[in-house]
């Protein structure tokens, strides 16, 4: 079913206007990443009084771990007022991105201790940040298309490494950086210390351009091309492992995937083992969606 835009917002006024009006509560997992021990680290969306994105709809942003078995659900903080996207973490931290609801503006690049404590500011015109294999650094976007830059994990020590706005992924090691360009032709492998480079023709699609990770191996890339894939560092043997959105990210042993965007996704490598591990839901029934367009923003509680 879909509405125009003015009856979707005459719908939304007459909903919190009108007195004892139900809401629905919509639930969206996604954003999946791995802790250093192999749980699922990832932002749980929450919905109230309709499914509207505008700033009187109450959101909350949960930051949670979770075991590949989908036992063991843990909440690490709460966030109100906030949008969080991109999050990743060692044994100690947690980094994410943050759109603050009452500036509306981004605070930047944001961490917590892995227990939930300690909120800081780590750069203020950052997005999209990624934690160094080894912890030590984070690599992220700077600013409004202002290119990739590195930092220490703490945040001081900011350094220019690629000029674009585009995506990015750490070697295992930590010495490099693989870059795609916008036309999804070609990887540059980048020493970010001797800042020499190796281009590798490979095509991912620029729709995937926040979609690609290194595995644990270094010999392989997953990333999002009609749903998500994995291919060679060369650019041979690719495979699809299944439908979805989002950023791919290995687990720590290399055996499992796990991606989505409204919903956390694993899947094996080869292919086999897909499963929806977490769905969106309503009022606590899941619903059918693996993309953000699945999604019923338009229903307000009628």
């Amino acid at each position: 079913m879909k509405i125009n835009n003015t009856r979707f917002l005459t719908l939304i006024t007459s909903c919190l206007l009108a007195s004892g009006c139900s809401s629905h509560v919509l639930v969206m997992s996604g954003n999946p990443n791995w802790t250093p021990d192999g749980k699922i680290i990832y932002l749980e969306q929450i919905y109230k009084e309709g499914y509207s994105i505008l700033p009187f709809t109450k959101i909350d942003y949960n930051i949670c771990t979770i075991d590949p078995d989908g036992s063991d659900r843990q909440v690490i903080t709460t966030f109100e007022k906030k949008s969080l996207s991109s999050i990743s973490c060692d044994e100690n931290k947690v980094v994410f991105d943050s759109w603050n609801y009452d500036t509306h503006s981004w605070d930047g690049i944001c961490s917590i201790d892995i227990n939930g404590g300690n909120f800081n500011v780590l750069n203020n015109e950052g997005r999209h940040p990624e934690i160094s294999p080894d912890g030590t650094k984070i690599a992220y976007w700077e600013g409004e298309g202002d290119g990739i830059w590195i930092m220490d994990i703490d945040g001081k020590n900011k350094e220019e490494l690629y000029d674009d706005w585009t995506a990015f992924t750490w070697s295992p090691d930590s010495s490099k950086l693989a870059i795609s360009n916008d036309a999804g032709t070609e990887v540059v492998i980048l020493d970010i210390v001797t800042k020499s480079t190796e281009t590798i023709s490979i095509s991912i699609p620029e729709p995937s351009f926040t979609m690609i990770d290194w595995s644990p191996d270094g010999e392989k890339f997953a990333y999002q091309d009609d749903g998500f894939c994995v291919i060679n560092i060369d650019g041979t043997g690719k495979i699809k492992i299944g439908e979805g959105e989002g950023k791919a990210n290995w687990s720590p042993d290399g055996t499992k995937i796990a991606y989505g965007k409204v919903v956390v996704i694993l899947a094996n490598p080869d292919g086999t083992g897909y499963e929806v591990l977490l769905p969106a839901t309503e009022d606590g029934e899941p619903l059918d969606a693996i993309y953000d367009a699945d999604i019923p923003y338009w229903d307000v509680g009628m």
